[in-house]
């Protein structure tokens, strides 16, 4: 029996995917994770979110299978005029399994990763909200061929049940 404390709840999901590629066949294979994240209220529309990750994926080349794990850290907060904002930031390190190509070491990537979500929860169309989210995100590895930044921004429409 597991019962958690008044204000706080728990998420986790656990997936296993088969991997196939039309042209890329040496990376077929299996993907595994688990997430879980515990989520403290502060107040009825704020909580705080710590989260952890784990991934394995296996595949046919001994230097694309890896293991990564990562943390992370939110808080979402319902803001005046119908807004809601959740800043996050997360670090995850990953490690693969095999040798990589014309190195003599295997790689590791280093991940981190910052994200702002914006909704505007009174403006709803067919039931759902319009949400902006912005991910910047910096890799490093011991193979500099997979270094670099990124930044992404989507807009989308959600309906929380």
């Amino acid at each position: 029996h597991f019962a958690l404390p008044d204000g706080q709840r728990m998420n986790f999901s656990v997936s296993v995917s088969r991997q196939i590629y039309d042209k890329l066949s040496y990376q077929d294979g299996w993907h595994g994770g688990f997430e879980a994240s515990l989520d403290t209220f502060a107040t009825a529309s704020s909580f705080w979110r710590i989260g952890a990750a784990a991934d394995y994926d296996h595949t046919h080349k001994r230097h694309l299978d890896y293991a990564e794990g990562g943390v992370s850290v939110g808080h979402y907060r319902e803001l005046p005029w119908g807004v809601s904002i959740f800043p996050q930031i997360s670090l995850a390190y990953r490690q693969y399994i095999g040798v990589f190509p014309l190195t003599e070491s295997r790689r590791k990537d280093r991940r981190m990763a910052a994200s702002l979500t914006l909704t505007k929860r009174d403006w709803i169309w067919y039931g759902f909200a319009p949400r902006l989210i912005y991910t910047f995100v910096l890799n490093r590895s011991n193979v500099s061929l997979y270094q670099y930044t990124r930044h992404d921004a989507r807009l989308s429409m959600v309906r929380d049940f």
